[in-house]
């Protein structure tokens, strides 16, 4: 315990701070908890304001393979109906048959956070929407450090339940 917090110590005076997350997703008995988290810049508009994607993930996500991902060092477009960043994601987490909960941060005056999408990857390489629309997301992006940080609540009595607290950097990985 004492070389983790004297790693996290290091590691956030080097200015990386490693992904944090803690929290699950539940319905009809079938719970994922979340372990991995990655936020990026996905889209933006004709004044500049930005649209970051946000993704808590129940498997770890293997960042060098994203960084690997050809196309997704492309400009940022205005309103992509499709991102092969987001695509990227979801592909490892089917993979994985991992759960995931995507959400996106519009910025700009007013900034809002929505669920976008709960589901979870199958055995067939699909994946099964599990969403209920009840989940509500209060977040802040912190310029000075670019972290997306935050919780996700949901409202009582639609037979879905998640809960989860976020601090996740804002960035695409990058191949080392």
């Amino acid at each position: 315990m004492l070389i983790s917090i004297a790693l996290a110590t290091l590691l956030m005076a080097a200015g990386e701070v490693p992904v944090q997350v803690t929290g699950f997703c539940e319905r009809a008995g079938e719970t994922f908890s979340f372990v991995d988290a990655i936020a990026f810049d996905d889209a933006r508009d004709k004044k500049g304001v930005v649209t970051t994607t946000l993704y808590l993930v129940s498997a770890p996500l293997d960042r060098e393979a994203l960084a690997g991902c050809l196309n997704c060092s492309r400009p940022l477009l205005e309103k992509p109906t499709r991102s092969v960043r987001r695509e990227a994601v979801e592909a490892q987490a089917r993979a994985a048959g991992a759960g995931w909960l995507q959400a996106r941060y519009f910025g700009g005056q007013g900034a809002t956070v929505f669920v976008m999408d709960i589901a979870r990857g199958r055995a067939d390489g699909g994946a099964t929407s599990i969403m209920a629309g009840n989940e509500k997301v209060q977040a802040t992006l912190r310029d000075a450090d670019r972290h997306l940080a935050g919780k996700v609540l949901s409202d009582a009595g639609f037979g879905n339940r998640c809960e989860a607290v976020f601090d996740v950097k804002v960035g695409w990985p990058k191949a080392e």
